[in-house]
């Protein structure tokens, strides 16, 4: 459980704090392509990989999968689980065998209830991770529109459409700060 000390989603809470989010979770192996989680089915729980490496796959709209991440130890994976009760978005393969922790939703919900510090510390790291996430999505697809509506368009050396370059004004608020 050492791994499980050194992620960020647990970052600073007491080795105590650690071990009662451990007490809820159900300990998990799996064999080189044994299937963590499917894309579709409910979503229950999140997973913390201790040991092996997983490859996070999604369909395509015509058929097949594609490969989108390949995470190892101290990855978090489906953690949106413990906030809704939603459907995965892509399915989780083991690489190599692997282990870790399960996280069911209502654990994590019964933690919340008794007003538990490192439950509420994780789901308010879960919600900025998300909304981190949710804008670079929402910087990335406006720029990819950006290029596919105007190609053609002046650029500064960074590639980032020009100001005053029709809808490149919009880019520039959204272009990261330079240091």
């Amino acid at each position: 459980a050492e791994i499980i000390r050194g992620i960020s989603l647990f970052e600073g809470l007491a080795p105590s704090e650690i071990d009662g989010v451990l007490c809820v979770c159900e300990r998990a192996q799996f064999e080189r392509g044994a299937c963590l989680m499917r894309q579709g089915q409910p979503a229950e729980s999140a997973f913390i990989l201790e040991s092996g490496s997983v490859e996070v796959m999604t369909r395509l709209p015509g058929g097949g999968e594609t490969g989108v991440a390949a995470l190892g130890p101290g990855s978090v994976i489906g953690e949106m689980a413990l906030l809704d009760s939603g459907l995965r978005s892509a399915t989780v393969v083991a690489r190599e065998p692997a282990a870790g922790y399960f996280l069911e939703r209502d654990g994590f919900h019964m933690m919340l209830a008794q007003r538990n510090h490192a439950a509420f510390t994780i789901q308010a790291r879960i919600t900025r991770a998300l909304c981190q996430r949710l804008r670079n999505r929402g910087f990335l697809l406006s720029f990819l529109d950006e290029a596919l509506l105007d190609p053609h368009a002046d650029r500064d050396a960074a590639g980032y459409p020009r100001p005053g370059q029709g809808r490149g004004e919009q880019h520039a608020a959204l272009r990261p700060r330079q240091q």
